[in-house]
């Protein structure tokens, strides 16, 4: 409730100016809020509650005009809301000096005034006006900063001083500083104190401030309205856009942040890229071709000065070819795909020869383009030039020499005539007169390249032996500086005219010589007075840490790519393999010179099973060796023995009408059989009596291959048919048949009983098939094995199925003999080694039985083999311990 009159107000107010006059005389002049109070309490707990009054009482220190609604900003707690103007409350125009205005808020649900009431900023003239009745200005609006704590004495404290950031400068260019003003917005009272401000890169960052202007400080002065600093900015080498930074001002406890909080500035990039290079020829050579070219005239700026030569840092040279591919990947298609050759030559008297391994493909077209790495970055691309290989035919360069003395000073002086000798594999064609480009010192630039003149006087184009020899002869003039070589740069320059292979027919076609070296030579202090060898380096060896290593059989391959090509390297012109037993020491060289190629297959055979290989290359070429690649291995492996055992046989049953019993077992290890062998598959039966087939049999672990026979033989009183059982290469899961021990059996037979002499009597003990035989009513004691003989003569020969089977650990083996001779009975395991030999020696016609212990034996299958002059049978049995 508002409890004082307007004259009242009045009356508070001439004190309120007197007051404040009395500390600021000067103030009256300035149309600003001199004072602002709370006029109302709250009504319990020292907090205002939902539908209480808030009244503000704001002075001025001059008489007002006020139109329209305007609003003050009122904090309670942390929510912004709007006190609204009374103009019947209020003494705006109360004298020349003095002014009142008061602004009412009623607070409502929610609001919160637990930490106090704030009263900060401008007000808000809401779309009128307030202004000096007298002068028609525009009055402060300007609060300041004014808070109450749990609205103690109900009024508004002190106010703190409200900030604002701005510039002079909205643009600089970079490594320059940019201004800053920080202003408060009262001076009175104030004393010195620090506002914080931080530094963010906005759109384009490609620069950056000084690392200690990230964030800072401005220090106010006691009494001063404003702080100013300068925050410098990074001068940097690169081309690019030009870019933002934000300054902005961060809260403090000692002041407010008033409505521009932050100010943006371009930072203007001061470096710019020249145009790309010129090239200007191109030269061509059998597998390679010379590229000629030349700086541009304007070579960009860098932190706002022309660039020179000594911002170019490296070119960059691609080329690609119009013809089909000739990488090795050739599909018929032309090689559009731009690739790129590295050069680190900064010389644009330099030329550069592209010739990358294994070189270009003769007689074909190519494409080249440029590009510059300068300072402040990469230039645009040349124009396109098209190139030209030579003919297969095309003669080349097989020697350089220097013919003249430098004298017992070794180094040439002025008035020294140089005379280089240029000798090509063919006889020449020359017309016009071609220079030899020579650099005087090896570390000479442009301005040192001389020329030496063609001499066709002296030369022998085509005149001695195979060669065509040219000569080429230089002046050395005063300033040449030979203390540290001379360079032959590549390639020749045909100076109009040409140099082509020699050709008397009336219908021979121009093949113009190879003119581009390998590349460039060098003589240092002049050895010898000779052109030496290429200046390069040996060759990287192949990088061989992502090969692997395949073994096949006792063969170890591996396949490596090639050497990385490098024009300061000598060209590979070969590889050696070495090897190693332990990874060490001593190195075998095991292929002299494998042939480069972009990809190597190297092979060893006949590696011996057990055995670890270790391999390392080492890249060849005409000026010395590269150091040896890592180290790779390969193991061939023991291999496991695969192998079959055959049991079983075929006999004639007692109907003796040519139908047959028993069967044939193979028995698999350390391999198993496919599937398709149980229907035939990969099996073949040959010398099968006519009228029988046979039927296969598979055990579920496919490791016992079953044969028997069905059907009835037509002609089946022969004494012996041999049967040929034979497993091809896809009857085995784990490899063709050759690795396969006994993988044919080629001497089985059908026992045929012969009706002259069997029909109808009883064959003896054992002799009714498979099945064992009919055992004897007092077994024999099974001490050791016997034999023992029965008076009945047999009719054929027969071996009896064992019994009892299984057996452990004796059982009886009983065996016909239809005459005396010869007889070998053995036993022996799956793996085919012989165990025990039972019989061995001359037996009466007769049958016999014999007792085997297997005592010593481990449990298992096992083969009886009785064999005698005419045949050789075999069965199988089971020891059980």
């Amino acid at each position: 409730m508002k409890a004082l009159n307007k004259a009242v107000r009045g009356f508070v107010l001439a004190a309120i100016l007197f007051f404040a006059l009395s500390l600021n005389p000067g103030a009256i002049q300035a149309q600003s809020i001199s004072n602002v109070q709370i006029e109302t309490s709250p009504a319990s707990n020292n907090t205002y509650v939902a539908g209480e009054v808030i009244s503000v009482n704001v002075t001025y220190d001059a008489g007002l005009s006020v139109t329209g609604s305007p609003r003050l900003p009122i904090i309670i707690g942390d929510t912004k809301r709007y006190a609204t103007f009374h103009l019947d409350d209020s003494l705006p125009d109360f004298s020349e000096s003095a002014g009142l205005l008061n602004f009412d808020y009623t607070v409502q649900a929610g609001d919160n005034d637990a930490d106090g009431i704030s009263i900060t900023g401008s007000l808000d003239l809401n779309g009128g006006s307030i202004q000096h009745t007298s002068t028609n200005a525009n009055a402060n609006l300007a609060l300041g900063s004014y808070a109450i704590s749990n609205d103690a004495g109900h009024k508004v404290s002190t106010p703190k001083p409200e900030i604002t950031i701005s510039t002079i400068a909205t643009s600089i260019t970079e490594g320059g500083n940019i201004p800053i003003t920080v202003t408060r917005n009262t001076t009175s009272g104030a004393a010195s104190f620090n506002v914080k401000f931080t530094v963010a890169n906005g759109e384009n960052f490609g620069w950056d401030t000084n690392p200690a202007a990230a964030s800072g400080l401005a220090s106010f002065a006691d009494g001063s309205a404003s702080a100013s600093l300068s925050l410098p900015t990074h001068n940097d080498r690169l081309d690019e856009p030009d870019g933002t930074v934000t300054i902005s001002l961060a809260s403090g406890a000692s002041y407010t942040v008033g409505t521009t909080s932050s100010v943006m500035v371009t930072i203007q990039d001061n470096e710019a890229l020249g145009d790309p290079p010129v090239i200007t020829s191109t030269t061509p050579g059998r597998q390679k071709i010379s590229v000629s070219w030349a700086l541009p005239t304007n070579l960009g700026t860098v932190n706002g000065v022309a660039a020179t030569h000594n911002n170019l840092v490296f070119v960059e040279i691609y080329y690609r070819g119009t013809a089909p591919e000739w990488d090795g990947n050739d599909d018929g298609t032309p090689d559009t795909e731009w690739k790129e050759v590295f050069h680190n030559s900064s010389r644009e008297d330099e030329p550069i020869v592209v010739n990358p391994y294994p070189g270009l493909e003769e007689d074909t077209e190519y494409e080249f383009r440029m590009r510059l790495s300068m300072t402040q970055g990469y230039t645009g691309y040349s124009d396109v030039v098209a190139g030209r290989t030579l003919t297969a035919d095309a003669p080349v360069v097989s020697m350089l020499e220097i013919t003249s003395d430098p004298g017992d000073d070794n180094t040439f002086v002025p008035g020294d005539e140089i005379v280089i000798e240029v000798r090509w594999t063919s006889w020449l064609e020359v017309t016009g007169t071609p220079l030899l480009p020579i650099r005087m010192g090896l570390d000479g630039r442009s301005d040192n390249i001389k020329y030496a003149v063609y001499d066709p006087v002296a030369s022998y184009p085509h005149g001695l032996g195979q060669w065509g020899i040219l000569l080429f002869k230089y002046t050395v003039q005063a300033g040449d500086e030979d203390a540290d070589g001379i360079t032959l740069v590549d390639p020749i320059n045909a100076n109009g005219g040409t140099i082509k292979k020699f050709c008397a027919g009336s219908s021979c076609t121009d093949t113009f010589a190879n003119i581009v070296f390998d590349q460039s030579y060098s003589i240092i202090s002049d050895p010898n007075y000779k052109v030496a060898s290429p200046n390069l380096s040996v060759p990287i060896a192949p990088d061989l840490t992502a090969v692997e290593v395949s073994v096949n059989g006792q063969n170890i391959s591996f396949r490596f790519p090639a050497s990385v090509a490098d024009p300061s390297r000598a060209p590979v012109t070969g590889y050696r393999v070495e090897r190693s037993a332990d990874g060490n020491a001593p190195w075998t060289a095991i292929t002299p010179n494998l042939s480069p190629a972009n990809e190597v297959i190297f092979t060893e055979q006949n590696v011996p099973y057990g055995t670890t290989r270790y391999y390392r290359v080492i890249a060849l070429s005409a000026y010395g060796e590269s150091a040896p690649s890592v180290t790779v291995s390969g193991t061939v492996a023991v291999p496991v023995v695969r192998s079959i055992a055959w049991a079983g046989g075929f006999t004639e049953a007692a109907a003796n009408d040519g139908s047959v019993t028993g069967s044939v077992t193979a028995t698999l290890t350390n391999d198993t059989f496919t599937a398709g062998v149980a229907s035939g598959e990969n099996v073949t039966v040959t010398n099968l009596p006519e009228g029988l087939a046979v039927d296969y049999a598979l055990d579920d672990d496919r490791t016992i291959l079953t044969l028997t026979l069905t059907g009835q033989a037509t002609a089946h009183v022969d004494d012996v048919n041999n049967l040929t059982v034979a497993l091809a290469d896809g009857a085995f899961t784990g490899g063709d048949a050759s690795n396969v021990t006994n993988a044919t059996k080629s001497d089985l037979a059908i026992d045929f009983i012969q009706p002259a002499t069997s029909q109808g009597s009883d064959p003896g003990p054992g002799s009714g098939g498979d099945g064992g035989g009919t055992p004897p009513t007092t077994p024999t004691t099974p001490t050791t094995p016997t034999s023992t003989e029965q008076e009945e003569v047999p009719a054929f020969l027969k071996l009896s199925g064992n019994y009892p089977n299984p057996f452990n650990p004796q059982t009886t083996i009983e065996y016909a003999l239809p005459q005396a001779g010869s007889v070998r009975l053995s036993v022996i395991d799956l793996l085919g080694k012989e165990v025990a030999v039972l019989v061995d020696g001359i037996r009466q016609a007769a049958n016999h039985k014999v007792q085997f212990d297997g005592s010593g034996l481990p449990s298992g299958m096992y083969l009886y083999r009785l064999e005698t002059p005419e045949r050789v049978l075999v069965r199988r049995m089971m020891l059980l311990k």
